[in-house]
C-alpha cells in the first residue's frame, strides 16, 4: 500500500457552528457518562452530533466487533452531511481496524479526524496511507474533565489558533523542517513489523507522549525504533505529557533515558508539551509542514480550509 508525499496532502475543510460532528467508538468500550457529557459539551458549542451505530456496543472490552467500529468510521466520513468525526474514547483497539480500512475510499471523502491515546494508530494510517491532515487532540469522553480543551480544539479546526506552539522544555537546541507526525509511543511501537508501520520516507519532526510506560519500557520503545530504521528522516522531535512514566529510586528519570536514547541523532529535541494524556489542552495538526526551533514548533502551512460551505 503506498504512502503518500507531503505535496499530496489533503487539508480538510475547516470546523464551524453548525456544522455536523460524527462520534464514533473506535476502541475500547465507552462510558456512558463521560461520553453523555462531552456531547453536551459539542451541543453548547453550536455543534450537530451524529452517534456510531456502535458507540453503545460491547464487545468483550471492545465498543463493538472489529467491523462494527470500521464501518462506523467509514461511515461518518462517505456521509456529505458530517463534517469532522471525532474519537469518543481511546483505550485498545484501533490496531484491529487497520484491516478493514481503504485507504483510497477515505482520502476520496476527506474530513477532519480527531483523536489520541489509541487512535494514534489510525492518525498515523490517515496521515501516512490516505494522505490526509489529522489531529491528534482530546477525545470527547475526556472533555468535560480538562477545562479548556474544547475550545482550544475548536480553534484549531477553526483555523482560528496560533501558527506556533511552545514547549516547556528544550531538551537539545536546534532547527529542523519536516511533517509533524507521531502519536502515542506505545501504540505507533506496536505498528513497527507490520504493513501499518509509520513511514520515514520524507523530513519528519515526530511528536511523542505516553502515560503508564516507565523509563526502562520507553528505553525498550525507543530501542526498537532505532533498529527498526525509523529515525532514518528525523528532523526533530517533540514530546508531550509523560504521565506516570517515572519510576523514583530505579535508576534513569524519563528524561535521561530519552536523551541518552536519541542523543545519537543530534536533532532538536523539545519536551513537556502540554498534549497527550495529561491535562494538556493543545490540538497538534499531523501531517503539515513544520519547523522546530528550540522549543518551538510553528505550523508552516495551513491545517485546515476556512470559509467553506458544506
Amino acid at each position: 500500500m503506498p504512502r503518500l508525499t507531503r505535496t499530496e496532502r489533503i487539508v480538510p475543510r475547516a470546523l464551524g457552528a453548525g456544522d455536523c460532528v460524527g462520534v464514533i467508538a473506535p476502541a475500547g468500550a465507552v462510558p456512558r457518562e463521560d461520553l453523555e457529557a462531552g456531547i453536551a459539551l459539542l451541543e453548547a458549542k453550536g455543534l450537530r452530533v451524529r452517534l456510531g451505530a456502535s458507540v453503545w456496543k460491547r464487545h468483550g472490552y471492545l465498543a463493538g466487533t472489529d467491523e462494527d467500529r470500521a464501518r462506523d468510521l467509514v461511515e461518518m466520513f462517505v456521509d456529505p452531511n458530517v463534517r469532522a468525526v471525532f474519537a469518543a474514547r481511546g483505550g485498545y483497539g484501533c490496531t484491529r481496524l487497520l484491516p478493514h480500512l481503504d485507504a483510497a475510499l477515505l482520502r476520496n471523502h476527506a474530513k477532519i479526524f480527531v483523536g489520541s491515546s489509541d487512535c494514534s494508530a489510525l492518525l498515523t494510517f490517515l496521515v501516512d496511507r490516505c494522505g490526509m491532515v489529522a489531529f491528534h487532540g482530546p477525545v470527547v469522553t475526556g472533555l468535560a474533565r480538562r477545562s479548556d480543551a474544547l475550545d482550544r480544539l475548536l480553534e484549531v479546526l477553526s483555523g482560528k489558533a496560533s501558527s506556533h506552539v511552545q514547549a516547556p522544555r528544550c531538551l537539545r537546541p536546534g532547527r529542523g523542517e519536516g511533517t509533524l507526525r507521531g502519536g502515542c509511543l506505545s501504540v505507533l511501537g506496536a505498528l513497527v513489523g507490520t504493513p501499518w508501520a509509520p513511514a520515514v520516507h520524507e523530513p519528519t519532526i515526530w511528536f511523542f507522549e505516553d502515560v503508564n510506560e516507565k523509563p526502562y519500557r520507553i528505553d525498550r520503545l525507543l530501542t526498537q525504533w532505532m533498529q527498526a530504521g525509523l529515525w532514518a528522516a528525523t528532523r526533530g522531535i517533540v514530546w508531550g505529557e509523560m504521565v506516570d512514566c517515572d519510576a523514583p529510586g530505579n535508576g534513569w528519570d524519563i528524561w535521561t533515558v530519552i536523551q541518552e536514547r536519541t542523543a545519537f541523532l543530534g536533532v532538536p529535541m523539545a519536551a513537556e508539551l502540554p498534549s497527550g494524556h495529561g491535562a494538556g489542552t493543545i490540538t497538534l495538526p499531523l501531517g503539515i509542514h513544520v519547523r522546530l526551533a528550540d522549543a518551538q514548533l510553528e505550523y508552516l502551512e495551513p491545517w485546515v480550509i476556512p470559509g467553506v460551505a458544506p
